[in-house]
C-alpha cells in the first residue's frame, strides 16, 4: 500500500487527532512514571522503618543513613520497573503498602509515630480511583482507539468528535499527574526532603521521556 497516497485521502482534522492521540500517550508515560516515584518514596519509607525498627541507632549516623536510604532506592527501584502501571494500582499492592505502614508506626512508640501517623494519613487521602479510571482509558485507548475508529477519520465531522473525546483525556491525564506530583510532595516535605531537589530529578525524568517521545 502505498502510504502517502492513502495519507493524502485524509482530512486535515485526522492528523489533529493523531496530534492529540501522541500527547496523551506523552502524558500517560508522565503519570505512570510520577506513579513509580510515589511508590519509590513510600516503599523507602516502609524498608526504612523496619530498619529503624531494629537497629535505630545506626541511624545517628548521617553517612550511614545516606547509604543505606540510596542502596534501599536502588533495590526499591529495580522491582518497581518490572511491574506494570496495572500491578502497581492493584488492590494487593495498595494495601500492602497501607499495611505495612500501619505495622511499622504501631511498632515505633518514639517522635516517628507522629511522622508514619502523618504518612498514613496522606496515604488515605490517595484518590487512586481517579488514577485506575486513567489506567483504564489508557489501556482502552492503545488497544481499540485506532481499530475502533478507522472509518472515522475519513470524516472531518468524526473527527472533530474524537478531537472532543481526546480533549476530555488530555484532561483525565493531566489532573492525574497533578494529583500524584501534589501527593508526591507532601510526602517529600512529611519527611524533611529538599523540595527543590525533588523538582529537579522530575524535571530531568520529563526530559527524558520527551526525549524517548520523540
Amino acid at each position: 500500500m502505498d502510504n502517502k497516497k492513502n495519507n493524502n485521502k485524509l482530512p486535515k482534522e485526522a492528523f489533529r487527532v493523531f496530534e492529540s492521540f501522541g500527547f496523551i500517550s506523552y502524558t500517560s508515560q508522565i503519570f505512570e512514571s510520577d506513579i513509580v516515584t510515589f511508590y519509590l518514596i513510600v516503599d523507602r519509607i516502609i524498608e526504612l522503618g523496619k530498619h529503624l525498627g531494629k537497629t535505630p541507632e545506626k541511624f545517628l549516623n548521617p553517612k550511614l543513613f545516606d547509604k543505606i536510604w540510596i542502596s534501599l532506592g536502588k533495590k526499591i527501584e529495580s522491582n518497581l520497573n518490572k511491574l506494570t502501571l496495572g500491578q502497581l494500582l492493584s488492590t494487593d499492592k495498595r494495601e500492602k503498602s497501607l499495611r505495612e505502614l500501619e505495622i511499622i508506626r504501631n511498632n515505633n512508640k518514639n517522635s516517628l509515630k507522629n511522622v508514619f501517623d502523618n504518612l498514613i494519613n496522606i496515604y488515605n487521602q490517595v484518590p487512586f480511583e481517579d488514577w485506575i479510571k486513567a489506567l483504564k482509558r489508557r489501556n482502552d485507548l492503545i488497544h481499540n482507539f485506532f481499530y475502533h475508529n478507522e472509518i472515522a477519520f475519513l470524516d472531518p465531522v468524526k473527527c472533530i468528535k474524537l478531537l472532543n473525546k481526546l480533549n476530555d483525556d488530555i484532561c483525565l491525564f493531566e489532573n492525574c499527574v497533578v494529583q500524584v506530583r501534589s501527593i508526591n510532595e507532601k510526602i517529600v516535605k512529611l519527611i524533611g526532603f529538599d523540595l527543590s531537589d525533588y523538582n529537579e530529578k522530575v524535571r530531568k525524568e520529563m526530559n527524558r521521556l520527551l526525549d524517548e517521545f520523540e
